[in-house]
């Protein structure tokens, strides 16, 4: 069964893409998150230590972040966590655990709104109806 997770973090690196001979791809990156708080007693932020998380995801979307992100784009990943076992140049066996990304986001978690947009206005009643006219519920036509 396997184990679901999301993290946030900037690209450590520009993404690395592989593309296999079937014509498919797949993309590796790393994230890192700088988490800090807030002391109740002091009022000062303290940086906590830092969190690494390996991420390697797929067609659909592995070229559209190999060209879209790049060192230091914030995203928020959610995906499978895995594990590979490997041998590494000493001959030791290890285990490498990586994010087997399902679905990828940019983080809008420190956007800044600008007052423009807080101040459009609403949609007016004269709009058009987001359906045909011939859909609309009631109207006794299927389409």
């Amino acid at each position: 069964m396997d184990r679901f997770a999301a993290f946030e973090g900037n690209l450590a690196a520009d993404p690395e893409l592989k593309e296999f001979e079937d014509g498919n791809a797949s993309v590796r990156f790393r994230l890192i998150n700088n988490p800090t708080r807030t002391d109740r007693r002091t009022g000062e932020v303290v940086k906590e230590t830092p969190l690494g998380q390996s991420c390697v995801a797929r067609d659909p979307f592995a070229r559209t972040i190999a060209a879209n992100a790049e060192k230091g784009t914030r995203l928020l990943v959610w995906g499978a966590l895995k594990a590979r076992e490997y041998t590494d140049r000493d001959g030791n066996r290890r285990t490498a655990e990586y994010l087997d990304v399902k679905a990828v986001g940019e983080s809008w978690r420190f956007l800044k709104s600008s007052p423009q947009a807080a101040a459009a206005p609403a949609p007016s009643e004269e709009a058009a109806p987001p359906w045909p006219e011939a859909a609309q519920p009631g109207s006794g036509s299927a389409g």
